[in-house]
């Protein structure tokens, strides 16, 4: 920006203005939404109206206005506070968003006149700028105007409305949980692609953009808070600085020391010092004091590795992983989500320590770019499966699959609505290219264009399948196998010969730390691979997925050909 808010003040008092409450709830969401103001960072009334220049009461009703557009907390005889999302949260902010926003792209693909549409290109050219030059304050306010001017142009303006209020939600978990040490969430190519599909008038290409590119966003994020010293006068003022008139004094209009608190924040708790131990902290002691709290800070919080694992193994690696953390005693972070996203981020530079694609095509991509230690191991071979609601009666037959596509197809022809067909996002999810290779195998992969519905992964598709619009889906039949499906699913396998064969690869990327490396060797040893066999995954060395019945002991699920 050019101007700062203590100018904007000037130009107002010149003019005879007063601060309103809208000023400051202006100045906070701005400070917020370009990630100069962490979330839990604490909002004193008293030093809010010292920076600004008003009573407690304009400042209280502006934190009431904060609160109610969900930017900051209130609790009762507390002080209020950016708010700090939760992990769960999180992720149904992001999933929120990829709907709404999907949706809005897809409605603008061209309808967006030629003034507009270079409104956003000088946006993506001024973002690409911000980035080489190493401004990520600017690169993260026109990233922000890239993604407002989609909200303000939207067709529909509800979801507009819910568009400009995700976005800012998405601002604050990205501060909030941003992976240590990664310098920005740039991402070079989407928002290109993006201004690209707008202009050419594809709204299915761009509703995949914005999902892939909020995808990787949240691929991003380590969902883990990390310990940070927050200077309120610094982001919405100015620095303490001495007076001329009163050496050693604050100058006047400044913030005094009373009304400034250093704080620790640590595991979404905040650690304030008080008024006289502040004054006697000197600068060393109060990094003794953050070292302190860091050695007593518990150990998964020091160094977790992040695992990031192919949506397939949602259940299996999940049960894989608490057995292997009861016998180690060492902590492991899944990520589940598409191979092809993953292998995008880890070669951005995202922190994974350990990864496990759907397709082994890219783990040796990676390899061959240096990024891993070596070409890993094959762990599984996957298979495919038409997944539907439990209860109907129409479950296709074991050497027809593919009936209810075919149905689907039929019940549109004859106008009877729209039946949903789901599959996972062929760009970059291994399950979704097995799809499309059965379906053009059998002559419907052009044909049911109108009817299908691409997950972001292959767990999406499954939920997705299940929805009440679909007539089915095609999913990993490890999900189907999964108590948390099979209970309110059936299934049908799709044969092997239909498809590329699911090769799973698995590699440790360069830098992996030791329980990074132990969880690898694990996942090798016998009672990890009897695990993955009960969810349906075929071993390396054997010729056919294992299949058995009811009362095979522990099974999580029927594994007969059809369920």
């Amino acid at each position: 920006m050019s101007t700062t808010w203590q100018d904007e003040i000037a130009a107002e008092t010149r003019g005879g203005g007063r601060i309103s409450d809208r000023f400051i709830v202006d100045k906070v969401r701005e400070a917020v939404l370009t990630q100069r103001l962490p979330p839990g960072t604490r909002l004193p009334e008293v030093a809010l109206g010292d920076i600004f220049g008003v009573s407690r009461s304009v400042v209280r009703k502006a934190l009431t206005r904060l609160a109610a557009d969900h930017v900051v907390s209130q609790q009762p005889n507390q002080v209020a506070r950016v708010r700090a999302p939760s992990i769960e949260e999180t992720r149904e902010t992001f999933s929120a968003r990829r709907l709404v926003e999907g949706e809005v792209a897809a409605l603008l693909a061209g309808r967006l006149d030629e003034a507009r549409l270079a409104t956003i290109a000088l946006r993506v050219e001024q973002e690409a700028a911000a980035h080489a030059r190493g401004d990520e304050a600017a690169r993260i306010e026109n990233s922000l105007a890239i993604h407002h001017l989609l909200a303000e142009h939207s067709p529909n303006r509800v979801l507009g409305a819910m568009l400009t209020d995700l976005i800012l939600r998405t601002s604050i978990v990205i501060a909030l949980y941003k992976r240590a040490g990664l310098p920005s969430c740039y991402l070079a190519e989407d928002h290109p692609a993006l201004l690209a599909h707008l202009r050419s008038g594809d709204g299915e290409a761009a509703r995949t953009c914005i999902h892939d590119h909020l995808q990787a966003l949240e691929g991003l994020l380590d969902l883990s808070t990390r310990e940070t010293r927050i200077d309120l006068m610094a982001i919405l003022g100015q620095r303490e600085t001495a007076s001329p008139e009163r050496p050693g004094r604050p100058a006047k209009g400044y913030l005094p020391w009373r009304l400034y608190r250093p704080c620790l924040l640590h595991d979404n708790a905040v650690i304030s010092l008080g008024s006289r131990a502040r004054m006697a902290l000197t600068s060393s002691l109060r990094w003794t004091l953050a070292a302190w709290l860091l050695a007593v800070a518990p150990a998964s919080f020091a160094a977790t590795p992040t695992v990031a694992a192919a949506s397939d193994l949602q259940f299996a690696l999940a049960e894989a992983a608490k057995r292997f953390e009861a016998e180690s005693g060492q902590a492991l972070r899944l990520n589940f989500g598409s191979s092809g996203n993953f292998r995008r981020q880890i070669a951005q530079g995202a922190p994974f320590e350990l990864y496990l694609s759907a397709d082994e095509a890219y783990v040796l991509a990676l390899h061959a770019e240096g990024l891993t230690e070596d070409e890993g191991v094959v762990y599984a071979i996957g298979r495919l499966a038409w997944l539907q609601r439990a209860g109907r009666d129409d479950l296709p037959a074991e050497d027809d699959p593919l009936a209810g596509v075919r149905a689907a197809l039929a019940a549109h022809a004859q106008g009877e609505g729209r039946p949903r067909i789901a599959l996972a996002n062929p760009e970059h999810a291994p399950y979704g290219v097995a799809a499309q290779q059965a379906l053009e195998r059998a002559g419907l992969w052009e044909a049911s264009a109108a009817l299908r519905v691409l997950g972001e992964n292959v767990s999406q598709a499954a939920q997705f399948a299940l929805s009440d619009d679909a007539r089915g889906g095609f999913v990993a039949w490890s999900l189907a196998l999964a108590p948390q499906l099979a209970e309110r699913s059936d299934y049908v396998l799709v044969p092997e010969a239909w498809h590329a064969p699911l090769v799973q690869r698995m590699v440790l990327v360069k830098g992996a730390g030791e329980t990074a490396r132990a969880f690898y060797a694990w996942l090798q040893q016998e009672e990890a691979r009897e695990i993955l066999s009960r969810y349906g995954f075929r071993l390396p060395g054997e010729a056919h997925a294992p299949l058995g019945g009811e009362e095979d002991a522990g099974a999580p699920g029927a594994v007969s050909e059809t369920h």
